[in-house]
């Protein structure tokens, strides 16, 4: 197999010109509910989930949360989205994973 290195230059020309391609559709914004009086959206260009499309590419990273009954499909996806970047090795995690959940097998506790 053949590994690209892109330097930061060429890796932030390739996410511009991806997002680009998805923003050149129409963007639909879907409320999903309201918390505190502002509302939660959620944004799709073309049929793709932008959130779902920028955690997959190991672009973005999400914090879970306490409270999934409401959002727990949602919440659902956009995990299996970021441990599918996590395990491929994309952008954020070329290095592997740099998150808090795993420091305890590196022998870290606060």
């Amino acid at each position: 197999t053949h590994t690209q290195t892109f330097l930061p230059k060429q890796w932030y020309q390739r996410r511009v010109r991806e997002l680009s391609m998805m923003l050149n559709n129409k963007l639909l914004l879907k409320t999903v509910s309201k918390l505190g009086g502002v509302d939660q959206v959620s944004v799709s260009a073309g049929g793709t989930d932008l959130a779902t499309h920028l955690l997959s590419s190991g672009l973005v990273e999400f914090e879970k949360q306490k409270n999934r009954s409401r959002y727990g499909p949602l919440m659902s996806k956009y995990e299996a989205a970021m441990s599918d970047a996590r395990k491929n090795r994309r952008n954020r995690f070329r290095y592997g994973d740099f998150t808090s959940d795993d420091a305890a097998e590196f022998g870290y506790s606060k």
